[in-house]
C-alpha cells in the first residue's frame, strides 16, 4: 500500500488535468477510473442533463490525493469566492469561473468568484484578438496565476486553453497511424506548403 501511494504521488499533483473513465455514478459522487488509479468527482459540480454515463471519459482536474482515492474536479465554481478559494485555485491549477466586464488598455476585467479580476491581453487566448470588446459578456473558465495582496487577482484563459491543446495532442498523437484521415483547420500558409491543426 506504501508503494502504491507513493507512486500516485510522483503520478498526480493538484491542478493535472486528467481523462477519466466512469465507472459507477451514484449519489456520493461519479468514480471514475485515472489509469488504473480510482478517482472521485463530485457530481454537484456537472449539470444534471450533462451527468455521464458508464464507459463515458471524463476531463477533469486533481483536487487532492486521500488515500488511495484521487479527488477530481471540473472547476472551481461561484462558491469559491474567498481569498483562501483563490489560494486554493493558484496553487493547485484549478480553472476557475468567470465572466468578461469590460475591457481597458491593459487588458480584461473579469468577474470571478464574486469579485474582479484581471486578464491581460496576452492572457485572454492563444492568438491575438483584433477587436477586444467582442468578448464583453462571455463566461469563461481562467487559471489563477497571481494573487497580490490589495490587489485584484491576475487570471489567465490562455493557460487553460494551453493545457487544453496540450492533452487534445497527446490524445491526437495515440490515434496517428500512416494513412489516417483528420478534419483539420489551416493555420498558415507558406511556400512549402500548408500548417494544419488536427487536434
Amino acid at each position: 500500500m506504501g508503494n502504491l501511494m507513493q507512486a500516485m504521488r510522483h503520478q498526480f499533483a493538484p491542478g493535472d488535468e486528467v481523462v477519466g473513465t466512469v465507472m459507477h455514478v451514484g449519489s456520493g459522487g461519479i468514480q471514475l477510473d485515472i489509469g488504473g488509479v480510482d478517482g472521485l468527482l463530485d457530481g454537484s459540480q456537472i449539470p444534471e442533463e450533462k451527468i455521464p454515463e458508464l464507459g463515458d471519459t471524463v476531463r477533469c482536474y486533481v483536487l487532492r490525493l486521500r488515500g488511495r482515492l484521487v479527488e477530481v474536479g471540473t472547476r472551481m465554481n461561484k462558491a469559491g469566492r474567498s481569498q483562501m478559494a483563490l489560494q486554493t485555485a493558484l496553487d493547485s491549477g484549478l480553472p476557475v469561473d468567470g465572466k468578461v466586464l469590460e475591457t481597458n488598455k491593459g487588458g480584461y476585467v473579469i468577474e470571478i468568484g464574486g469579485g474582479r479580476g484581471f486578464c491581460p491581453h496576452a492572457q485572454i487566448d492563444l492568438m491575438r484578438i483584433e477587436d477586444p470588446e467582442t468578448l464583453v459578456g462571455r463566461a469563461m473558465m481562467f487559471k489563477v496565476i497571481e494573487l497580490r495582496d490589495g490587489r485584484d487577482p491576475v487570471v489567465s484563459r490562455r493557460a487553460v486553453l494551453v493545457a487544453e491543446r496540450a492533452l487534445m495532442a497527446e490524445e491526437t498523437r495515440k490515434q496517428l497511424v500512416v494513412g489516417g484521415r483528420f478534419r483539420g483547420r489551416v493555420t498558415s500558409i507558406r511556400d512549402f506548403g500548408f500548417f494544419v491543426d488536427i487536434g
